[in-house]
């Protein structure tokens, strides 16, 4: 009421469709083979692969894993084999660093790659994006400073909060 940006982990902040793209970012850092959230993340704004590019993918790769068709496709000409290929080394790259990067590190690596702080800022409730965001570095910076490590733990670690939140509001 008084103007002033607040964010919370009760109610949607775990459930929220800005958090939910960064954790899927986040998982397919470690596990590019995950289709799922391989899919929900290339289909993002952000990232801008449409439906038809999706299928288009995994019509001309009809065996294994979402990922090894996308490697595959990023081997061809044209502008879909430069997207994949564009999107492959940026997740590549994204897994190199975090060997040696803190999450919340790439987190920001994330964001500047993608340009999605931009993107909130264009949504109707922007400023509860964008502190929803800010709170995911909080629980990142959180975690680490606990001797935490890793994008793996670090998922199942808001994956379990999320959990414990939705099994409170029940």
């Amino acid at each position: 009421a008084a103007q002033i940006p607040v964010f919370t982990d009760v109610g949607g902040y775990f459930g929220s469709h800005e958090i939910d793209f960064l954790l899927n970012v986040l998982k397919i850092i470690d596990n590019p083979l995950d289709d799922i959230p391989l899919a929900a993340v290339m289909r993002h704004p952000v990232v801008g692969f449409g439906d038809n590019e999706l299928a288009q993918i995994r019509l001309s790769h009809k065996k294994g894993r979402f990922y090894d068709a996308l490697c595959a496709e990023a081997q061809h000409d044209g502008d879909l084999g430069e997207k994949c290929r564009s999107f492959a080394q940026l997740l590549t790259g994204l897994y190199e660093d975090s060997k040696y990067k803190s999450v919340a590190e790439i987190l920001r690596d994330v964001l500047a790659a993608t340009d999605y702080m931009t993107y909130l800022c264009t949504l109707g409730d922007a400023e509860k994006a964008t502190a929803n965001v800010r709170m995911l570095f909080h629980k990142a910076d959180e975690f680490e400073s606990n001797n935490f490590k890793g994008i793996f733990n670090f998922v199942n670690y808001i994956e379990s909060v999320k959990q414990k939140t939705k099994d409170s509001d029940s």
